[in-house]
């Protein structure tokens, strides 16, 4: 091993000490792992992301550091702008037109059920990484809260009803949250509920929606209720595991549930990326609650797209959807 690579192999290791401690904002702890990483892949190289640590006043085995230094400086800084970024967000929520870069793969994450641990994992790495995704929420009209600073901080708010009906054939569906217990007038009054609650959010038009369990029927007959979401959404997302070309059907939409390793999602965005389509990735639990994906393969796919950022449209589902054509 030559200076450089010991130079190199030495480096990494401080700053693998600097991503292990605890978070102190008057501290070089404040720099965990992810954001560690983040620099990394924004510098390029590991020379200038340990020069950033050191501008800021953090010794490489990570000592503390005093509220007046140059590290408190620039936390107020990166207050100061993160603050500013949200001014210009709020002032302006009115989705873009279509977000797809011409002759790149498109990616859409998108988050069901407004679980606990989307709040508390999948979203401080999505900010941290400057990743926006899209949550299909249910009923969180009693903590609104939590879903409405999403939205603030450039993530999407969909709807996916409030009971989550799915078949009457699974055994955990309750007797009333079936399809076959919704009638058009019941579905028609949630959906309308819905779009009130996304307002509220702060979410404007146009609206996105998830059918739950990626069915579209009410009642015993199974009578479609796609015509009531055309009417009060721009796009609708199911459950078929299929990329999407741009001449898709806007409210069908397939996307990939994936609870395994990076591995797997990583592969399926290879294959979009050859064949220039748009790739959905659908999650529920993030290192907890239900059909939970782990925390590390989530990280370590975002991380991916991070790194792949450059080569790839990443965006919202309605801001990629927006760019089928009709």
């Amino acid at each position: 091993m030559n200076t450089v690579e010991q130079r190199t192999l030495s480096s990494k290791r401080r700053t693998a000490n600097l991503g292990s401690r605890a978070h102190d904002r008057t501290t070089c702890l404040n720099y965990d792992k992810i954001k560690i990483k983040v620099y990394l892949l924004k510098c390029q190289k590991l020379a200038l992301a340990l020069s950033l640590l050191k501008l800021i006043g953090c010794s490489s085995a990570g000592t503390r550091i005093s509220p007046n230094s140059k590290a408190a400086e620039l936390q107020t800084q990166h207050d100061s702008l993160q603050s500013s970024k949200l001014n210009q967000s709020e002032a302006s929520n009115t989705p873009k037109a279509c977000r797809w870069t011409t002759e790149q793969a498109a990616v859409s994450l998108t988050y069901d059920d407004a679980m606990p641990t989307q709040l508390s994992t999948a979203v401080p790495l999505l900010n941290e990484l400057e990743l926006r995704g899209t949550f299909f929420l249910t009923d969180v009209r009693h903590n609104q809260g939590p879903w409405a600073a999403l939205k603030r901080n450039g993530h999407e708010l969909g709807f996916h009803t409030f009971n989550h009906p799915c078949p009457a054939s699974n055994s955990w569906v309750e007797p009333l949250k079936s399809n076959e217990s919704y009638d058009l007038e019941r579905m028609t009054t949630e959906l309308d509920e819905g779009l009130v609650l996304l307002k509220a959010l702060g979410q404007s038009a146009p609206f996105s929606f998830a059918y739950p369990c990626g069915e579209t029927y009410v009642g015993e007959e199974k009578v479609s209720y796609m015509p009531l979401v055309q009417e009060r959404f721009s796009a609708a997302r199911g459950v078929q595991a299929n990329s999407v070309s741009r001449s898709a059907e806007k409210h069908n939409i397939p996307a990939f549930f994936l609870s395994g390793n990076s591995e797997t999602m990583i592969a399926q965005v290879r294959k979009a990326q050859e064949t220039g389509t748009w790739v959905i990735f659908g999650f529920h639990g993030i290192g907890g609650d239900w059909e939970s994906t782990s925390a590390e393969s989530h990280e370590e796919f975002l991380l991916f797209l991070k790194e792949e950022e450059a080569n790839l449209t990443i965006a919202p589902f309605g801001e990629i959807a927006a760019c089928l054509n009709p």
